[in-house]
């Protein structure tokens, strides 16, 4: 495999797992119900997607140092992918700090926040289209 593909393999991945946590996060819960879905999605960010954010994260910083100097859509693809990790590492410790929230007025506010972060998922749309449909070796 080269370090194109695992780093397409792993924006797909990452993505897949994103829409996995929408369907969790977006259903109006009870509050036991809140509690368990805040513990499964602070394990699948744990055990799933914080690694593969580095994974992106770490073949994406090698394919821009073989690109360099960056075509600027090259580097509009970057910026938007950062925009997108960033989002998401906030919504990491939103999540964990929701785990550790003691009442139920706190764990619906951080959920609230943590849906917010998903405002930047076309952020990161926009990088895989320019990625996939632009920058991809033909």
């Amino acid at each position: 495999m080269t370090l194109l593909q695992i780093h397409a393999a792993a924006v797909c991945a990452w993505f897949g797992l994103i829409a996995a946590e929408a369907v969790l996060e977006l259903r109006e819960h009870e509050p036991a119900e809140r509690r368990l879905i805040a513990s499964i999605h602070a394990w699948i960010d744990i055990l799933i997607e914080v690694p593969l954010i580095a994974l992106v994260l770490v073949t994406g910083a090698m394919l821009l140092a073989r690109a360099w100097p960056a075509p600027p859509l090259l580097m509009l693809k970057v910026g938007a992918g950062l925009i997108a990790v960033v989002a998401n590492l906030i919504c990491v410790v939103l999540v964990r700090a929701r785990v550790k929230a003691t009442d139920d007025a706190c764990v619906s506010k951080l959920t609230r926040q943590i849906r917010f972060t998903g405002l930047a998922t076309p952020f990161g749309l926009a990088a895989m289209i320019i990625g996939f449909g632009f920058l991809a070796p033909h």
